[in-house]
């Protein structure tokens, strides 16, 4: 898989400063957005999922015997499917998705071709769901408001049970559905 492009958190400068009460003033700007990069980060790392939207493109090869593959990575969006570098139209292919095993069914005359996916993967600020959301926004306040990794009675290092609690849901594990 190579990422063409990564985009912006699911989460806006705007929303985490309202978050963390810190007005509309950017002196922290720089400093909340690193946080905010971080958050996102642990986010992905619990859930074993891509919380920040990319852009990737993928080459699948369909088994000659059935126009149907499992995408490697959980698929938000399919933009362009080429075969020899010929554009495959639109209503010759689509998408399942799904968190363990996203399916990309094509016409029949695909089968057995090598195919490179251009897609999009994660999510955007609209599709990012509210628990994933609000664990990241729980985690950027940890961060911010506290400068070492030791607190009295616990560790920064370690998520909050609430954060935690948030994510352990969204959790994909490399085993599938279990």
């Amino acid at each position: 898989m190579k990422i063409l492009e990564i985009r912006e958190p699911p989460i806006t400068l705007e929303l985490a400063k309202q978050h963390l009460r810190v007005g509309s003033t950017t002196h922290d700007d720089t400093l909340i957005a690193a946080k905010l990069d971080m958050a996102v980060a642990v986010a992905e790392d619990m859930t074993g999922r891509t919380i920040r939207e990319r852009r990737v493109e993928l080459t699948v090869v369909f088994p000659s015997d059935a126009p149907i593959a499992r995408l490697p990575v959980p698929t938000t969006q399919i933009e362009r499917l080429t075969v020899s570098q010929s554009l495959v139209p639109e209503p010759d292919y689509m998408l399942l998705m799904d968190d363990y095993e996203p399916m990309l069914i094509v016409e029949p005359q695909y089968a057995g071709e090598m195919v490179t996916v251009s897609a999009i993967i994660g999510y955007d600020k609209d599709s990012l769901p509210p628990a994933i959301k609000a664990a990241i926004l729980l985690i950027l306040g940890t961060l911010y408001d506290n400068e070492s990794d030791n607190l009295v009675g616990r560790s920064v290092s370690e998520l909050s049970l609430t954060a935690e609690k948030l994510l352990l849901p969204w959790r994909v594990t490399p085993y599938g559905n279990v």
